[in-house]
């Protein structure tokens, strides 16, 4: 209270819209609003659920057509979601070791089938897989008796 007895009202504070990003930029209308907060929204999203873009714009009730413009015009935007990919795939890779070091066979195959070219594992471009070559029967002067 004052000296002269009446209450002191603190000033109002200000109101920001909510960005997502620290920009010191003017203040976004309401439609950038929504869509920065979306922004934000989905990769809070997507880096829980391993990356899946359907399962991540169904929540934050996006299109997927549009979360694909979003990657094409925003680049901060296609940076933080393509870290995510990379994450997700290193935490797929990680697994594979395990399962390597483990001695589970689909897994080696599958690893010196991919990781092994240079040592002749894997598919090659003269026949299906790394094996026996293809052959091919060809059939000709066959009559019918009718």
């Amino acid at each position: 209270m004052s000296k002269s007895g009446e209450e002191k009202k603190a000033p109002p504070k200000e109101t920001k819209l909510y960005t997502g990003r620290k920009t010191g930029k003017k203040k976004k209308n309401p439609t950038e609003f929504r869509r920065e907060k979306a922004k934000v929204d989905l990769i809070k999203i997507l880096r829980k659920n391993f990356g899946i873009v359907s399962d991540a714009c169904e929540k934050v009730g996006v299109s997927r057509t549009t979360f694909y413009a979003w990657i094409q015009d925003d680049p901060k935007f296609a940076e933080e979601y393509h870290d995510i990919q990379e994450k997700v795939l290193d935490f797929g890779e990680a697994a594979l070791y395990r399962g390597v070091k483990e001695g589970n066979t689909s897994l080696i195959r599958f690893f010196l089938e991919n990781k092994g070219r240079s040592r002749g594992y894997g598919w090659n471009n003269s026949n299906e897989r790394g094996g026996a070559p293809t052959i091919v029967v060809k059939i000709s002067n066959i009559e019918a008796d009718y």
